[in-house]
């Protein structure tokens, strides 16, 4: 059994959704992947202590009920259990999950993606913002990833032998994809060009960051519905960044992370570039003056069958991306492993 443990932003939702939407395919190969829920998030929750208040104690008991099932029933020889959440176990929480897992195979590997703790802040801090953190929080104190207290706890609880670190990086991934690289690890990647391909959590553009922003403070809840931030999704122009001296804060306080994983495991994780964000042509009045002008019409999109506001995306908003870039060519848009990267 592979448990794939993450870190988040390090293509874990793009690998999940590839997965589970070719379980069936993946199991004609020999490999079990449940497919029974959306996620394996709830599987996890399971060995959590102390829950977060977003954890459903019944829900998850049913899936991971419905989870070890299906994986006695399964005839594949691998399986491959898969959420970043994990990376959150404490050791004794760690030891109950692998014991947990001991009847349902006889050889347990951890398989771990790490990311620079810069790139890492990059794509998270956009993540933030979706979540209803404030931007201006955000801008000072992007979210810092501390790779050795998880590399050790893991290693510990499992044995250097079983536990597998994979770079996050373009030049390192197999043939520059994530995906590409767990069928390789798992000994499945005769079947890579079968699957049908899925990219999620693309990054937000600077424009996008601060409309989303802004709508999160017209909101009651101080978050937009999921639906309503897949639109804002759309909006193009270059993507956001965190300012470059929180950037550089971060890079300094996570140089012995880098340096252990160099010592421990040979692993080389370079740093994005470090340089200035862009910048928004627009000013604050105005920014709000397009959230006012937006909030109400996501809000008339919500209909009686769709009520978390889905619907179709918006488009890429061109003529806005002209007004506040100057531009509306794309040219400066992420390139598409860049966005998966995000």
């Amino acid at each position: 059994m592979f448990v794939h443990i993450g870190h988040p932003k390090t293509g874990t939702t793009s690998i999940q959704q590839t997965f589970r939407h070719n379980a069936a395919r993946l199991a004609d190969e020999d490999l079990f992947y449940f497919s029974g829920y959306g996620t394996h998030h709830p599987v996890a929750w399971t060995f959590h202590k102390t829950p977060k208040p977003s954890h459903n104690s019944k829900l998850a008991q049913r899936v991971y009920r419905d989870f070890v099932s299906a994986a006695r029933a399964s005839r594949c020889s691998t399986g491959f259990l898969s959420s970043e959440t994990l990376v959150r176990l404490k050791p004794d929480e760690i030891a109950n999950l692998l014991n947990a897992m001991k009847p349902l195979a006889q050889t347990i590997k951890v398989l771990l993606y790490v990311r620079h703790p810069v790139g890492f802040a990059i794509s998270s801090a956009a993540q933030a913002v979706r979540m209803g953190q404030a931007l201006s929080h955000v801008d000072v104190h992007p979210r810092k990833i501390t790779l050795r207290h998880m590399v050790t706890k893991w290693r510990d609880a499992i044995g250097a032998e079983n536990l597998i670190i994979r770079p996050f990086d373009r030049e390192q991934l197999l043939n520059g994809d994530v995906v590409d690289d767990v069928l390789e690890q798992v000994d499945r990647l005769t079947v890579a060009g079968a699957l049908e391909r899925y990219r999620e959590n693309e990054g937000l553009s600077v424009l996008g960051v601060h409309l989303l922003d802004a709508l999160n403070r017209r909101s009651p809840t101080g978050k937009l519905p999921v639906g309503w931030i897949q639109r804002i999704n759309g909006i193009g122009g270059p993507r956001y960044r965190p300012p470059l001296e929180a950037l550089l804060s971060i890079e300094e306080r996570t140089r012995k992370d880098l340096e252990f994983l160099r010592a421990e495991f040979g692993l080389s994780l370079p740093a994005p570039p470090l340089v200035e964000a862009p910048k928004l042509a627009l000013c604050p009045e105005e920014v709000q003056s397009l959230a006012d002008l937006l909030y109400p019409l996501l809000e008339a999109s919500r209909g009686a069958n769709d009520p978390a506001g889905i619907g179709p995306r918006l488009g890429p908003l061109g003529w806005l991306r002209a007004r506040v870039f100057g531009r509306g060519d794309g040219a400066d848009d992420a390139a598409p492993f860049e966005s998966l990267l995000d």
